[in-house]
Parts: structure tokens; C-alpha cells; sequence
């Protein structure tokens, strides 16, 4: 009996014709084996004697694009609409989830897929065991880099994915994990391995590995992202919403459809009916109850789609391998040619009469003597003289490779491998932007998926996140406040031993229900930098700390000029403002205690001047009360000399009158 194959199988072979015409199914494959090294064609009995050097400028211009487009951190900050609600919370949990499930290494996979294979494409899914804090199993979002190949659309020529009918993504599983998430066991016994189909020649699986290819389609129902799996002849299970709060709710509705349905049954019957609570996963006809509370909805399919170099009326992009294969089979056959006559020469043909060795075996020896043994006067042994290729073969190759790294925007400007020792880092730095011009417009694509990016997270993060602890760094001024108020504690207590210093992070708790109907703003900060941004900002440091200008400029003014200096010359700036906001606090403390030294002071002179206003006032009333007493003195002296003046006018007068009378 022949097998029916299943609808999802169907749409993947109409997926798959697309990209053999296209021709994707050969190109990428050749890319990949060019980067990797592997240039030359098998190895035929008539060419097992050429030489295969490979000088791989594929990975080199490779490479260096990649360094540039990731050589600049990206953050994403979610900001809402609403003023009044604080996203900062939100940011740090998504900061924290991204770091967790390392989210620069696959960044950096997915960018090499875009400039080796034309396409990058995330995908985003919920894993019930991955590991939390505590190292519990409490499930978590990861990611997976899907190859251009194990992918389809239901247009391809429409290159936003999240306008896509349908997305369909192939993977290898092993037969018991699929055999698990059947829907019934008839399903499941009709999962077996089936054969590896790939298109890459160093691709290969492990014997008896039991594998069994897997087609996953996501679509949309409502509003809603569905997906259902299936392989070749089966379909795994029916579709399942993406939304864990649509499945409880569907699920809630199906189960109170059982009890009313076996209510009447038990009514009808006379007797009582057990209800079996069902998993079953086919939930795609079941409809929720009207006048019941909008959910938030699961609206963004799992997966970005993307490219670093766009192709028109396509989703896939352009290669950059694919404009410079040909110019590296050159390089390579140019080379292999000059290595072949360098060969050739060095071990050149023999010419040999018959008889002129005699049983003699020619091994090629620098030290082995031949004996003609032809008649004399005629040659017996002759080594046959080739032609040398000139030195302009070598300039050939040459002209080849920088004719490619200028097409290909990958010069020695962009690399630095002639940068002059002459040049300041500024200077160098000056020179890549303008030819980084370019590589911008990748990196600023690349942003943009990012952006999408960020809100296919959001949407896990408000779903699938229910008191999730996350670890943050706390701010330079919290943690300041946090060490005063345990040396404070500290000292309030009487505590003399060391106290430690405050931990840089901290741990909190995210609830997604919390953000459900907070809408937010995606944006993606990412400091721009060029290969000798780290000279530019070094120069910048030295100017300021070890030339002494720092304890020149006002903190004020040196966070000014922080702020205004290039971006590209100082990628993060943010350490030097916490190294200036320390020299402010620093500052500040040094103030703080100069104050309490003068205001000590100006209280021991106030003391001191308080000590003296007292004695001069005792001082004052002593000779207040001397005046008083000296007056009293005075006046009973003045008095006496009154009296005594008064008593000899008196003897005076009476002397007078005698001698008048006398007189008379």
C-alpha cells in the first residue's frame, strides 16, 4: 500500500523546486565549501598531479565584514507609549534573558549565514527544560540559527516574512522525541528514520542514528500564530496555538463542553459519569466563548528572516562568496600553474637512446652519476628543457586579488594592513569611516532585524515569563548610598570589623502579565566604532589622565565635552562618565569634609570669641563699678577740699577784720 504524503511535505517540495531554480540548492552549498577552503574539484587520475594551493580571499573579505558589522555593541531598549509607565524593568529583564541564552554568538552565526549563504534566519522557541537561576528546570526562550535551505515560504518573492502565509522550517529529530509528541499512538507508530537529505557534500550523519525529518508550519488563524509538525506520511499533531494563554483558554472550553456533554449523559442515564481530563493537542476548530476578556494576542511569527545584501522580488539576499568565486579559482589556477612549471623544471623529463643506461634506475638522486654507455661521439642521456613562467604570472595574481578587495569594498583601508605607523588613531580612524561608507548599510540592515527582533521577544517575555528572577547592575549613585548606609549601620551599632563593599548586581523579579497592555517601542542603540576606536579612545584617555589635563577641567565641563566627542572614537563612553561621576562624589566628599573642618573651626573661634566677649563684659563692669567707687571718692574729696576751702576763706575773712580793726 503506498503511503499518502502529507500537506505540509507538499508545500515543502514546491518550496524546494523554488530554490533549485532559483539555483540556491548548488550556490550555497559551493559557498560554503569556498570559505571553508575547499576550492578545488575531486581529485581525478589526470589531475592527481596538479597542485591545489589555495589562497583563501573569501574568507579573508568575509571575515572582515563580519568583524565590522558586529564590531559595535547593540542594546535593545523597549520604551512605551505611555510616559507615565516605567520600562526600565522591562529593558533589564530583556537585557539579562539575551545574555542568558547568548545572544551575541548566534548574532554572530547569523551573520556569517548572510555573507556566506545570503540568508540569516532566527528562530525563536520555548524550551520546557532549559535550566533557570537555581538550576531547576523551569523552561526558558532559546534560540536556533535555521540554514536558507531548511527554510520555505509561501511567497518567496515577498521579503517580509511576517506578511508570509506560511513559514515552513525542515530539521532532523530523533524518532523517539517525535514518537512523544504524537497525538495518538497509531501516530506514532508510524514514525520511523527516514534517509538524510542534504545538499552540502561535508554534511553527513551518524550510522544508526534513527533520525526522521521533521516539517514545522507556522500560520496565522485570527490573529493568532498556529504551527503543527508533521514528517513525510504523518501528520505529528493538529495545530497549536503559539499563545499559552489561548491553549489554557481553549482547553478550559473544551473541557467545560465534556462536563455539560456528560452531564446529560449522566442525567439521561440515571447514573453518575467520571470526566478523564483530555491533553489532546487539537485545538484548531475549538473557538472561545464570546464576552470574554481580549487576550493578548501571539501575533509575530517566531522567526526573522533577513539579508545583508538584498536580491530583487526576493526573500533570500545576495552572497558575498557568490560575485568572487571565479576570481579565486583564478588566483588558485594561476598559482597552481607557476607551482606545476616550478615542478616541472625541478624534476624535468629525461631524454634517453637505447642502451645509453645499461640497467642503470634514474631515482632523481642530487648525487646519483649516470654512465653513457653510447658510442663516443654521440649522446645518450639528455634532460629535456622547459619554459619558465615569468614574473608577471605572480603580478597577475596580485592585480586579481586587490581588483577583487576593491570591488568587494575589502582594501587595505577597511582591514589595516598598510596603515602607516605615521598616522594618529584619529587619523586611522578618519580614513576607515569614509570606506566604511558601505559596510554601514549592512550594519544598519542588520539593526533593523534586531528591531523585528525585539518584538517577537516582547512577546515571549509578556506570555511566557511569570516571576522570573533576573540579575541587573545597579547604578554607581545606588550603590554609593547602599555602601553610606552599611558603614552608617555599621557605625550605629558599634560594628569595628570590615565592611564589605556593595555588590555590583542585583537580583529582581519579572512578572510579563505586568506589561500585557503596555505597548513598546523597539530601538536599538549600538555604539559605532571603527578598528582603531580603541587607539582613538586610549589617545583620549592619555590626553586627559596621564598628561594631567584631568585635574585641569571642571568635572561639568569634562562631561560636556564627553558628550559631544564622537561616538566612534569613544564606543563606550559611559565608563568615563562613571569615572567622572566618582571624581564628582569624590569631590564631594572632600568638600563635605572640608566643611565640617571649618565649621568645626568657626565654632572653636566662635567658642573662643564667646570665652573673650565674656571676660571683656566682666572686664566692662569691673571698671564700671572702679568709676563709681573713684567717682564717690572724688566727690568725697572735692567736698573735704570745699570744706577746707570754705574754713580758710573763713580764717581768711576773720584775719582780715583784725587787721582792720587793728588798724582802726
Amino acid at each position: 500500500m503506498e503511503l499518502e504524503e502529507t500537506s505540509n511535505y507538499q508545500r515543502w517540495l514546491s518550496c524546494q523546486n523554488y530554490m533549485k531554480e532559483k539555483g540556491f540548492d548548488v550556490s550555497i552549498p559551493e559557498n560554503v565549501d569556498f570559505f571553508e577552503g575547499r576550492q578545488w574539484a575531486r581529485v581525478t587520475e589526470k589531475t592527481k598531479h596538479i597542485p591545489r594551493p589555495v589562497v583563501n580571499i573569501c574568507s579573508k573579505i568575509v571575515s572582515n565584514k563580519l568583524s565590522n558589522i558586529l564590531g559595535s555593541p547593540v542594546k535593545l531598549n523597549f520604551r512605551s507609549d505611555n510616559e507615565d509607565e516605567s520600562t526600565e524593568k522591562f529593558t533589564k529583564f530583556a537585557s539579562y534573558q539575551m545574555k542568558e541564552m547568548n545572544q551575541e554568538y548566534y548574532d554572530y552565526l547569523a551573520c556569517l549565514d548572510g555573507l556566506v549563504k545570503n540568508t540569516y534566519t532566527y528562530y525563536y522557541y520555548w524550551d520546557e527544560n532549559a535550566i533557570g537561576r537555581q538550576g531547576v528546570a523551569k523552561g526558558g526562550l532559546r534560540c536556533e540559527i535555521i540554514d536558507p535551505l531548511n527554510i520555505g515560504f509561501a511567497n518567496p518573492r515577498q521579503s517580509d516574512c511576517q506578511k508570509q502565509e506560511w513559514i515552513i522550517i525542515r530539521d532532523r529529530q530523533s524518532v523517539a522525541s517525535v514518537k512523544k509528541m504524537c497525538s495518538s499512538k497509531k501516530v506514532a507508530e508510524s514514525i520511523v528514520s527516514d534517509d538524510f537529505d542534504t545538499d552540502y557534500s561535508e554534511d553527513i550523519e551518524q550510522r544508526d542514528s534513527k533520525m526522521v525529518t521533521v516539517y514545522t508550519r507556522f500560520f496565522r488563524k485570527d490573529g493568532e500564530v498556529y504551527f503543527e509538525k508533521s514528517t513525510r506520511y504523518a501528520d505529528i499533531h493538529k495545530p497549536i496555538p503559539m499563545n499559552p494563554l489561548l491553549v489554557r483558554k481553549l482547553r478550559e472550553e473544551k473541557e467545560q463542553k465534556r462536563l455539560l456533554k456528560n452531564k446529560d449523559k449522566s442525567t439521561n442515564s440515571g447514573e453518575d459519569t467520571e470526566v478523564v481530563t483530555s491533553q489532546d493537542s487539537n485545538l484548531e476548530n475549538e473557538t472561545i466563548s464570546e464576552n470574554k476578556e481580549e487576550l493578548y494576542k501571539f501575533y509575530f511569527y517566531p522567526v526573522e528572516v533577513g539579508c545583508l545584501t538584498p536580491r530583487d522580488h526576493c526573500i533570500y539576499g545576495i552572497s558575498e562568496v557568490e560575485g568572487i568565486k571565479d576570481n579565486q579559482r583564478a588566483v588558485n589556477f594561476q598559482l597552481s600553474m607557476i607551482l606545476l612549471n616550478a615542478q616541472s623544471m625541478g624534476m624535468g623529463k629525461i631524454l634517453l637512446k637505447a642502451g645509453a643506461l645499461k640497467n642503470q634506475v634514474v631515482n632523481n638522486s642530487p648525487a646519483q652519476v649516470l654512465i653513457d654507455h653510447t658510442p663516443i661521439g654521440s649522446w645518450g642521456i639528455k634532460m629535456l628543457e622547459g619554459q619558465q613562467f615569468s614574473n608577471g604570472a605572480f603580478d597577475v595574481a596580485n592585480i586579481i586579488i586587490e581588483m577583487t578587495r576593491s570591488a568587494t569594498n575589502s582594501t587595505d583601508v577597511i582591514t589595516g594592513d598598510m596603515i602607516s605607523k605615521d598616522l594618529s588613531g584619529t587619523a586611522i580612524a578618519q580614513i576607515q569611516a569614509q570606506g566604511q561608507k558601505p559596510i554601514e548599510q549592512m550594519q544598519k540592515r542588520f539593526w533593523r532585524s534586531k528591531e523585528r527582533i525585539g518584538k517577537i521577544l516582547e512577546q515571549f517575555y509578556k506570555l511566557f515569563y511569570e516571576d522570573a528572577e533576573y540579575s541587573y547592575e545597579i547604578s554607581e549613585e545606588t550603590a554609593q548610598l547602599r555602601q553610606k548606609a552599611m558603614e552608617e549601620f555599621s557605625r550605629d551599632n558599634n560594628y569595628n570589623g570590615v565592611i564589605p563593599p556593595v555588590m555590583k548586581t542585583t537580583i529582581g523579579t519579572f512578572n510579563g502579565a505586568d506589561f500585557q497592555k503596555t505597548p513598546f517601542n523597539i530601538v536599538v542603540e549600538a555604539g559605532k566604532g571603527t578598528q582603531y576606536s580603541e587607539i582613538m579612545a586610549m589617545d583620549f584617555v592619555n590626553n586627559l589622565i596621564m598628561n594631567g589635563n584631568i585635574n585641569n577641567i571642571n568635572p561639568d565641563d569634562l562631561e560636556l565635552l564627553i558628550d559631544m566627542y564622537p561616538t566612534s572614537a569613544i564606543p563606550d563612553k559611559s565608563k568615563l562618565k562613571t569615572a567622572i561621576k566618582n571624581k564628582k562624589m569624590s569631590m564631594i566628599t572632600q568638600l563635605q569634609g572640608q566643611v565640617q573642618q571649618l565649621t568645626q573651626l568657626l565654632q572653636e573661634a566662635k567658642n573662643e570669641l564667646d570665652s573673650r566677649e565674656g571676660k571683656i563684659n566682666a572686664l566692662s563692669q569691673y571698671t564700671k563699678q572702679l568709676n563709681s567707687e573713684y567717682g564717690k571718692v572724688i566727690a568725697n574729696q572735692n567736698k573735704k577740699i570745699s570744706d577746707m576751702t570754705k574754713a580758710l576763706q573763713s580764717t581768711d575773712a576773720s584775719k582780715s577784720d583784725e587787721k582792720n580793726v587793728n588798724k582802726a
